[in-house]
C-alpha cells in the first residue's frame, strides 16, 4: 500500500515552507502553547532553591510531630515535581505536530490527489536541553521506592517525547511514539489480543446492524459559535467556581481540546446535541478535572501536567466515563475503531491519500475524513510506514480501565477509582499514590464526576458484570440463535476483515 511518494518531513529551520511570517507565528503559537496529549496543562512552575522545606497548613502539624526527616522528604519530592515540570516545559507534543491550515487547503485545491508536506518546527536544540534536564533529574532518584519509580518512569516518558519530536518525518519517530503509546499490534495483559483485534471486532460486530434498526444518525446541527455557550454553562454547573471558558480556534485537529482553564472548539466542527454530552462527560469531568485537581496539589504540581505515559489511562477513563454515563454510541465508537484501523494501514505502508480515502469509504465527509487521516501520520511519514500512534489509546486505555476496575471488586478496593482523578496518572502509579496520600502528603480530588463519587452504583454494576464473564457464551448462542434464525438472512453479513 505504497502510493504516491513523497520525501521525508522537513523541519522549519531546515527549509522553511512559504512564508517566513507564517512559520514565524507557528513557532509563536507553540511557545505560547503548553498542551500536552489532548488536555491543556497548567503553566509551569519554577523550581524552587534548596532551602527550608515547604509546608502548608495541613502539612505543617505532621511535619513538626514528624521531625526533620519528613521535611527532608516533602522538600525533596517538590523539588522533583517542579523540576520535572520546568525541564520539560519545551515538550509540547501535539502544538509541535500540528499542520498549518495552508496544508489542508492546499489538498483540496489540488483536488485531493497530491500528498502533501507538512513542516514541522525545528527546536532541536530546546529538546536537546530538556532531555540532558531529565535526566539529570532521572540520575538523582536513587530510592528504591514505589514513588520513586514513578518519578523516574515520568522522566523517562518525557525525555522519550523529546526523541520523538527531534525525529519527525522518519522511523525513529515511529519506534519512539510505539513506546510512548503502543501501537495497532500491542498486546494487552492476556499476551495474545491487540489493539487492532479490538477495532476490528467492533467493526464486524456493529456491521450487522441493518441502518435502520439503530434509529436515526444523530444530526451535526450545532455550530462551534452555538455550541461555545451550552459548554460553558454545563461547565460552570459541573466544575463550579473555576470558570471554564470556551474558545474557538482554527489550529486543531479534533473537534475540541481541554485546558485548565479552557476548553477550544474547532471552528469550523459542527456537533449533534450527544456530541455535546460527549464533550461534557470526556474533556470536562474527566480531562479538565484530573488537570485542576491536579494544580490543587501543594507538593506534586506535576500531577496537572500529563507526561505522555499517562495519555492512555486519561483517555481510556475518559472513554470509559462515556460508556458508564450513557453518552457513547455506535458512531464514536466506530471513530475510535477506525483510527487504530487506520494506524496499523499507515505501519504497513498505506500513504496519506489511502488513509484519507478509506475514512470516506467509512461514511465521513471529506474535511472530517482529511483530518482523521491527519491525526494517524501528522509527525511521521505521510508516505506510509511510520504513523502517528496516540489515537490507539483511547480503545487501549479503556480496557486497561475496565479490566483494573473489575479486578478491584473482589479486593473490595473502589477507593481507587477517587486517585484516578487525582492529576495525570498511570495505572502503574497507583501503589505510590496510595502512599503518598497514606503520608498526607497527598490531597484528595477537589472534583470527580457524579459515577466516580457513587461507589454503590459503579460495586453494583461491576460485580454483576464481572460474573458475567463466567457464562459460556456457546451455550447462550445454541439457546438463542435459533430466536433470530428467520431474520439473519436479511441482515448484512459479518465480514471477517474490514
Amino acid at each position: 500500500m505504497g502510493g504516491l511518494s513523497s520525501p521525508p518531513a522537513r523541519t522549519g529551520r531546515e527549509t522553511p515552507r512559504g512564508p517566513l511570517t507564517r512559520h514565524a507565528r507557528r513557532l509563536a503559537r507553540i511557545e505560547a502553547s503548553s498542551l500536552e496529549g489532548d488536555v491543556e496543562t497548567a503553566p509551569a512552575v519554577a523550581e524552587p532553591s534548596p532551602g527550608p522545606a515547604p509546608t502548608t497548613p495541613q502539612l505543617g502539624r505532621i511535619t513538626q510531630k514528624l521531625g526533620g526527616e519528613r521535611a527532608r522528604w516533602i522538600e525533596f519530592l517538590t523539588r522533583i515535581s517542579n523540576g520535572i515540570v520546568t525541564a520539560s516545559k519545551e515538550i509540547k507534543i501535539l502544538p509541535s505536530l500540528e499542520w498549518e491550515p495552508e496544508v489542508k487547503e492546499a489538498f483540496f485545491a489540488t483536488g485531493e490527489r497530491e500528498l502533501q508536506r507538512p513542516v514541522y518546527p525545528d527546536k532541536r536544540e530546546e529538546l536537546e536541553h530538556a532531555e540532558k534536564a531529565l535526566a539529570e533529574i532521572h540520575a538523582s532518584l536513587k530510592g528504591q521506592n514505589p514513588v520513586e519509580a514513578w518519578l523516574r518512569s515520568t522522566c523517562d516518558s518525557y525525555q522519550t517525547a523529546a526523541r520523538m519530536l527531534c525525529a519527525v518525518g522518519t522511523d525513529a519517530f515511529y519506534q519512539c511514539s510505539r513506546e510512548l503509546y503502543g501501537d495497532a499490534s500491542t498486546h494487552y495483559v492476556d499476551g495474545t489480543t491487540t489493539n487492532s483485534d479490538l477495532a476490528k471486532h467492533l467493526n464486524r460486530s456493529l456491521s450487522v446492524f441493518r441502518p435502520a434498526a439503530l434509529g436515526a444518525p444523530d444530526e451535526q446541527k450545532l455550530t462551534a459559535e452555538e455550541v461555545a455557550p451550552l459548554l460553558e454553562a454545563r461547565f460552570t454547573k459541573e466544575l463550579p467556581g473555576e470558570g471554564i471558558k470556551v474558545a474557538l480556534a482554527d489550529d486543531i485537529a479534533s473537534k475540541a481540546i481541554a485546558g485548565p482553564d479552557r476548553v477550544r472548539v474547532r471552528r469550523d466542527a459542527r456537533f449533534s446535541t450527544r456530541e455535546v454530552d460527549i464533550l461534557v462527560v470526556h474533556e470536562g469531568l474527566v480531562h479538565v478535572a484530573t488537570t485542576l485537581n491536579g494544580r490543587q496539589q501543594p507538593h506534586l504540581r506535576l500531577l496537572a501536567k500529563g507526561a505522555p505515559r499517562t495519555m492512555r489511562i486519561q483517555e481510556g477513563l475518559a472513554v470509559f466515563a462515556e460508556f458508564i454515563s450513557g453518552v457513547i454510541d455506535v458512531d464514536r465508537l466506530r471513530r475510535l475503531a477506525d483510527r487504530i484501523i487506520a494506524i496499523e494501514m499507515s505501519a504497513q505502508g498505506a500513504d496519506f491519500l489511502e488513509l484519507y480515502r478509506f475514512f470516506l469509504e467509512r461514511g465521513d465527509e471529506k474535511f472530517e475524513a482529511f483530518d482523521n487521516a491527519q491525526r494517524c501520520v501528522r509527525g511521521g511519514k505521510v508516505e506510509g510506514g511510520a504513523p502517528f500512534t496516540k489515537d490507539v489509546v483511547y480503545l487501549d486505555g479503556l480496557t486497561r480501565i475496565h479490566g483494573y476496575l473489575h479486578v478491584a471488586v473482589p479486593h473490595g478496593r473502589l477507593d481507587d477509582v477517587a486517585r484516578l482523578f487525582v492529576g495525570k496518572i498511570a495505572l502503574e502509579d497507583i501503589p505510590a499514590l496510595r502512599e503518598l496520600e497514606q503520608e498526607g502528603i497527598l490531597l484528595p480530588p477537589k472534583h470527580l464526576p457524579g459515577w466516580a463519587r457513587d461507589l454503590r452504583f459503579l460495586a453494583a454494576y461491576l460485580t454483576y458484570s464481572t460474573f458475567l464473564k463466567r457464562i459460556d457464551l456457546g451455550a447462550l448462542h445454541a439457546l438463542y440463535d435459533p430466536h433470530f434464525a428467520a431474520e439473519d438472512s436479511e441482515a448484512a453479513p459479518v465480514p471477517d476483515e474490514v
